[in-house]
């Protein structure tokens, strides 16, 4: 077990690694605009839709332009140094302000050079300075819990006709969007969001009603997330998944790394529902979640959106219970040193076109 735990902080070190900093001048986009995207309005049956995150670039059916709508700045430095959500750190507007984005990649460019063009585009644009530190932080592991596992294997047909319908789908953040989750029926007030995890796209819808959104399954994982009138939430994930595509959404869930112990290999039902904790921080745009469900949800209260004591949901569990119960997994705490980029200084207003 200690080789493990040491192997897995070795393997964060080494994957830190890609943000290093270039002495050389950085490419640069041919054009690009960059400005504050305008706050979302209800349409005519007063749900709020936001759509956020980027689209094309290097390896895309949009290699030679770069959209990204009100997408916050954390995720462009993300994307532009290559790393993951836990890695950054900086002023907490960074995951809340919206800006869209439209630049013009020129022929050619390589992912890496992309990588480049967007961290100029982040300096002269939003005058970003960084710099790295190695910090000790905490990382999970899941392994098979107590009994066994519960999951339920997926069958060769459902399989099949999943995969079907994954080739037929637009993929988020190339050129698709999510459909928008349908409001739930009833009379409470409820703010329900949906995403397809990795691909920085998202909906959310805002109405009335109660309950989780109804979505069909699929080999991508779905995150969706309700927020009741009483500030209380939930989160589910569900798809037909493999446990590396469950470790890779518990990390972004998590925003921690995950390693996989179970060895198992089978593509699997999840269908798993928790109750948000204090370790439960990387919900996608959870600060204007928040927000708006201030004016909506809560009459303008401040607890609107505050993850809830589980033990007071009825029957709600947090993440590593609810992974016990419903798929017989165990997920437990570790410690690993990983570098991380700290922010230290991005204009909220960038700089005009």
């Amino acid at each position: 077990m200690r080789q493990m735990i040491v192997s897995a902080g070795l393997a964060i070190l080494a994957s830190s690694m890609a943000f290093g900093q270039n002495t050389e001048p950085r490419p640069s986009f041919e054009v690009a605009s960059v400005k504050v995207a305008e706050a979302p309005k209800p349409d005519a049956q007063g749900r709020m839709f936001i759509m956020r995150g980027c689209r094309g670039g290097p390896g895309t059916n949009e290699p030679g332009q770069l959209t990204c709508t009100n997408t916050p700045l954390r995720q462009l430095v993300i994307t532009a140094y290559g790393l993951k959500n836990y890695q950054v750190e900086g002023p907490a507007w960074l995951d809340t302000d919206g800006y869209d984005i439209a630049a013009k990649v020129p022929a050619g460019t390589t992912k890496e050079q992309y990588n480049l063009m967007l961290q100029s585009l982040l300096a002269e644009r939003f005058k970003v300075a960084v710099h790295r530190e190695t910090k000790s932080m905490q990382v999970y592991a899941l392994s098979i819990g107590k009994g066994g596992p519960k999951l339920k294997e997926v069958d060769a047909a459902t399989l099949e006709a999943a995969k079907v319908a994954a080739a037929a789908a637009p993929a988020p953040g190339r050129g698709g969007q999510l459909p928008l989750p349908p409001p739930p029926p009833g009379g409470t007030t409820a703010i329900t969001f949906s995403t397809t995890m990795g691909t920085g796209s998202g909906g959310m819808a805002m109405g009335g009603g109660s309950g989780m959104p109804s979505m069909a399954k699929g080999l991508t994982p779905r995150m969706s997330m309700r927020m009741s009138g009483n500030g209380s939430m939930q989160r589910s994930l569900y798809g037909y998944l493999t446990i590396t595509q469950l470790v890779t959404s518990l990390a972004n869930a998590l925003d921690r790394p995950v390693t996989d112990l179970t060895e198992l290999t089978a593509t699997y039902d999840i269908d798993l529902t928790w109750v948000p904790d204090g370790n439960d921080t990387s919900m996608p745009m959870m600060g204007q979640v928040r927000a708006m469900a201030a004016g909506m949800v809560g009459g303008g209260g401040g607890d609107a959106g505050r993850p809830a004591d589980p033990a007071s949901e009825p029957g709600g569990f947090n993440l590593p219970q609810a992974l016990q119960a419903s798929l017989g997994l165990k997920l437990e705490q570790r410690k690993a040193p990983a570098e991380v980029l700290i922010v230290d200084h991005a204009d909220k207003i960038p700089t005009e076109n």
